[in-house]
């Protein structure tokens, strides 16, 4: 539960880490006016002045900072080291938590992998089971509200003696934790 957390304080993240890692800057041109003479220096900022210039300007007075309406592109090399770390911690932690899932969990080892269909039929007839059979005459508020009224599903095994099996189900039933056996045969 704590990687998800924070998974999402990560995902959200990054478009304000991308940003701050690459952008565009003003140019500056930085100009020097000695006795009425203005001398453009080849450096951007001022406070990179030639220790020759220093002996002959006698106050701060006499630079002027101007933008040249050109922009400089850059990356910063420290956000962009972060970036690739914390991308890469990132990924680590997420098929490690996708491997315990695919190795830990009763149901894969059972055969039972969860896809688009067997979690749209698990949900409805999760669904069914709580609110009854006869859905078709709810409005889409009406099975909003129904269905905030119940707490969360969980697996849950249910007995089905004429057929000799157990069936496996999300069920709104607040049992133990799911313990699946391999001594009995689950199917439909």
């Amino acid at each position: 539960m704590i990687w998800i957390l924070i998974s999402t304080v990560y995902i959200a993240s990054i478009p304000a880490m991308n940003d701050a890692m690459t952008g565009y800057i003003p140019r500056y041109s930085t100009n020097v006016t000695i006795n009425g003479t203005t001398t453009t220096l080849d450096t951007n900022y001022a406070h990179y002045l030639r220790p020759d210039l220093d002996k002959l300007v006698a106050s701060l007075d006499s630079f002027t900072c101007l933008p040249d309406g050109n922009y400089a592109w850059g990356f910063a090399e420290f956000w962009l080291m972060l970036s690739l770390c914390s991308v890469t911690v990132w990924i680590i932690g997420t098929y490690a938590i996708w491997l315990d899932a695919q190795h830990h969990s009763q149901l894969v080892r059972k055969g039972r992998k969860m896809g688009m269909n067997r979690a749209i039929l698990d949900t409805a007839e999760a669904i069914k089971e709580s609110l009854g059979p006869d859905t078709n005459a709810y409005s889409e508020e009406e099975l909003e509200k129904a269905l905030k009224k119940h707490p969360g599903v969980m697996f849950s095994v249910e007995e089905r003696v004429e057929k000799g099996t157990e069936h496996i189900k999300l069920s709104y039933k607040k049992d133990e934790k799911l313990q699946l056996s391999w001594m009995k045969k689950y199917g439909a």
